[in-house]
């Protein structure tokens, strides 16, 4: 054994060890590898009999994790955002985990409404979608009468999803407008799927519900 080499075990396990401590999964295996080429290299230039059953283990080592580095860029790539989902993910959903934000992104369905649109209706059960007013206004009604006006960055409704009742108001269209939503059935699934998605999405739309109390209690009477 050459001890000249010791320091290029220390750092293939120093890497090792910083691979435990990282929680994207890509550069977790990023390094992983490195340090497993590392491991190899310590071996071969340390003995002058190389222990090869631990060479040709950190190769099984290097190819698995090199397809699932493969595997997970192909999935980003095809999982990439376009600038309105980029601009949503940083203004809204940001406390949400990137690869939860994409299979959430994968439900969403955009689209442009007109002046009075309704988005929902009072008395609407809770299979109506959650939605998302990205641009535009919308008057919100209770028994007919108006009694609120939302902007762009609102929820639409989402009291009524966080309580799973009926929705107490009718809210339309104040002019063109862009909204994006989410099937029930579809989210549903995806949140009892995804509990860490659930937990993190729920305190979004608490939060929500917060700040248009809190506008609403500014306002004059």
């Amino acid at each position: 054994m050459n001890p000249e080499y010791a320091y290029v075990a220390h750092i293939g396990f120093l890497l090792l060890a910083l691979s435990y401590l990282i929680r994207d999964v890509l550069y977790l295996r990023g390094i992983a590898v490195t340090a497993a080429c590392i491991m190899i290299a310590f071996n071969l230039l340390t003995y002058d009999q190389p222990a090869w059953v631990v060479v040709w283990w950190n190769i099984i080592f290097i190819t698995i994790n090199l397809c699932h580095i493969a595997w997970l860029l192909h999935d980003r790539r095809k999982g990439s955002l376009d600038e309105r989902e980029e601009r949503l993910r940083s203004t809204v959903f940001a406390t949400l985990a990137p690869a939860g934000y994409r299979k959430l992104m994968a439900l969403a369905q955009w689209r442009d409404v007109t002046a009075g649109e309704v988005l929902i209706r009072q008395g609407d059960d809770s299979s109506r979608p959650l939605i998302y007013l990205y641009s535009g206004f919308a008057l919100v009604a209770v028994d007919s009468r108006n009694v609120a006006r939302i902007g762009q960055g609102s929820f639409v409704g989402e009291m009524g999803y966080l309580t799973d009742a009926a929705a107490t108001a009718t809210v339309s269209t104040a002019g063109a407008c862009c909204v994006v939503s989410w099937p029930a059935a579809g989210l549903a699934a995806l949140l009892r799927r995804e509990p860490q998605l659930r937990q993190s999405l729920h305190q979004i739309l608490a939060h929500d519900v917060v700040e248009k109390l809190a506008l609403q209690a500014r306002q004059p009477a």
